[in-house]
């Protein structure tokens, strides 16, 4: 199944919308456990930025799995087993 730029895009936020809770969570425990001091806004810039790194990182995976060039290199190897 192919999808379309956009629903790729609507997959990655959902996908990483799902984790952002379990993030913010890990984080915070994490950050106490270590003993990291940091201030709440930059607590939340942090969550921030990893957040969109995660929606382009689910983005450019999904775009990748559809694009022509991965299906051939799939096929290819296939049809050498």
């Amino acid at each position: 199944m192919n999808q379309n730029r956009r629903t790729s895009l609507v997959e990655a936020v959902v996908n990483t919308a799902f984790g952002f809770t379990i993030q913010v969570a890990a984080q915070y425990i994490l950050f106490l456990l270590f003993e990291i001091a940091i201030t709440p806004s930059e607590f939340w810039l942090f969550t921030v930025a990893m957040t969109v790194l995660s929606v382009g990182r689910g983005y450019i995976i999904r775009r990748l799995f559809n694009s022509e060039f991965w299906k051939r290199e799939v096929r290819h190897e296939a049809d050498t087993l």
